[in-house]
């Protein structure tokens, strides 16, 4: 897992925004960022900021399970129902 460093700048009691989070992306992947940012009407940064937030706030509920599909269709050749095991 990534390190996360953050400078919470404690000395700023005004409440503006004064700590960054960033990511590195492709060009491509700018791109695709910048295309839904712009097909929502806003800027990039606003757009990242409320999809990361909201990500966050999912994370406060239990994840939901993840269902592998890979041999799912070997297993049902053999006539065996994929075990449905929730983590």
């Amino acid at each position: 897992m990534a390190k996360i460093i953050l400078d919470t700048n404690q000395d700023n009691a005004s409440g503006f925004r004064t700590v960054t989070a960033s990511a590195k992306v492709t060009d491509h992947e700018l791109a695709e960022l910048e295309c839904a940012a712009t097909r929502r009407g806003v800027r990039l940064g606003e757009w990242i900021r409320d999809l990361l937030l909201r990500e966050a706030s999912c994370r406060l509920m239990p994840p939901m399970p993840i269902r592998h599909t890979k041999n799912r269709a070997a297993q049902t050749k053999q006539g065996h129902s994929p075990a449905r095991k929730l983590s």
